[in-house]
């Protein structure tokens, strides 16, 4: 399952083979990366923000991650779970602080797992967060739960901003807009 390899530090490093990085570690490396990145489009890079673009980096690289709908949106245990496991693994660092909720920033072992991923991958992560990194996590929420819907029900235009606006409980005005600037709204 890859080689340990001691760092000048004393840590065990482990060194991964594409075949059971893809296999075993891929989730994680897309976390990481999205984390990575992520802070060069925001100071604070939380759960919410990484569940939500998940789920979009998983429409572009055509991956299912099981989001179910939950109150803030499409969620996903595996993504949370994952998370769970870039941390064990030392690749990213969650921090909760209770006035302003989770930070999460890469780690040492980050690298290990990021080169796992193609550039193609990395690519398609990187517009992602170029599309959608700089939104608010409500913003963010609107979006993402509204391509779910979309994705999952035939809904005309007024519908869906309808649908978003009852479960987001957002101005419809601000709906259409998001939805409009980002390609939803055919």
């Amino acid at each position: 399952m890859g080689n340990l390899e001691v760092g000048e530090s004393g840590d065990a490093e482990v060194l991964l083979d594409k075949e059971v990085g893809d296999k075993y570690f891929k989730t994680v490396a897309i976390l990481t990366y999205l984390v990575e990145k992520g802070q060069l489009y925001r100071s604070q890079v939380g759960k919410t923000f990484i569940q939500k673009l998940m789920y979009l980096i998983g429409k572009e690289l055509n991956r299912d991650f099981g989001y179910r709908f939950h109150f803030y949106g499409p969620y996903s245990s595996l993504v949370e779970g994952g998370l769970n496991y870039a941390s064990f693994l030392k690749s990213v660092d969650i921090h909760w602080d209770v006035n302003h909720g989770y930070f999460i920033k890469p780690r040492k072992n980050a690298s290990v797992f990021t080169k796992i991923l193609s550039d193609e991958e990395k690519e398609k992560i990187e517009n992602v967060l170029s599309e959608y990194g700089r939104l608010t996590v409500q913003d963010l929420s609107i979006v993402a739960t509204a391509y779910y819907l979309k994705e999952r029900y035939e809904l005309s235009e007024d519908d869906l901003i309808e649908a978003v606006g009852k479960m987001k409980s957002y101005d419809k005005k601000r709906i259409r807009e998001l939805l409009e600037t980002h390609g939803i709204l055919e």
